[in-house]
């Protein structure tokens, strides 16, 4: 435990304060992932989820779902189908096409299941990218199917690369200390720093009374950062 204020805030400094970036985050419709240097692009206006283990968006009435996860190791995109396979049973491998999206290797097939509440359309595609097969399924109610087509195609074929500039327009908001000066407001604060909160959020960070003079001691504020 620390034994001063101080010193526990000190041990603050420098931690993410809202979005966790190294797990990917939504930018709009796209998904960013600067750890995997990946990009995709949902459709416009679905609801979107990022998880430990996927990124998810789901149709505005919830008929279809899209989820990009991480389904194998290494080059060949026919081990996300050969992982798939030990699930849905055998015959999957061999309905699968190879064709490449951008410039990367990848594997794509479309089949029934049984679910929970009747038949599921599924659209399955695996791209091979950095060492490791990504999956982007596309999920719906078999008779729902032929209306979704198109945007788990469109979806499946904007997966690309990151590019060095995207990469590195990355920023991540993070914990700084800062010592306000004689008769500074919130605002003022606030702009002298480049903090991305409001002077609400400065004061519930900070246990202060929203409109009350900062007291002179350390305070958190959150600066955006570089990613590195």
């Amino acid at each position: 435990l620390s034994a001063t204020r101080q010193r526990f805030l000190e041990h603050l400094a420098g931690l993410p304060t809202d979005v966790n970036v190294a797990n990917g985050f939504f930018s709009g419709d796209a998904f960013v992932h600067p750890e995997f240097g990946l990009r995709l692009e949902f459709p416009a206006g679905w609801q979107q989820r990022n998880t430990p283990s996927s990124a998810i968006a789901a149709a505005p009435d919830g008929a279809a779902a899209l989820i990009l996860s991480l389904a194998a190791e290494g080059d060949d995109p026919l081990a996300g189908a050969r992982q798939m396979q030990k699930e849905v049973g055998n015959g999957l491998v061999a309905q699968t096409e190879r064709l490449t999206i951008g410039s990367l290797p990848a594997a794509h097939t479309a089949f029934r299941a049984r679910g929970e509440r009747g038949d599921l359309g599924l659209d399955v595609t695996w791209i091979a990218y950095g060492g490791r097969v990504f999956q982007i399924a596309g999920v719906t109610a078999a008779q729902n199917f032929p209306s979704f087509q198109k945007p788990f195609t469109t979806t499946r074929d904007s997966f690309r690369v990151l590019t060095p500039a995207e990469r590195d327009a990355v920023r991540e908001n993070r914990l700084k200390l800062v010592e306000p000066r004689a008769g500074e407001s919130a605002d003022a604060l606030l702009a002298r720093t480049g903090s991305a909160w409001k002077a609400a959020m400065l004061a519930v960070a900070n246990d202060l009374a929203e409109g009350a003079p900062l007291p002179a001691e350390t305070l958190k504020v959150a600066v955006p950062e570089k990613y590195e």
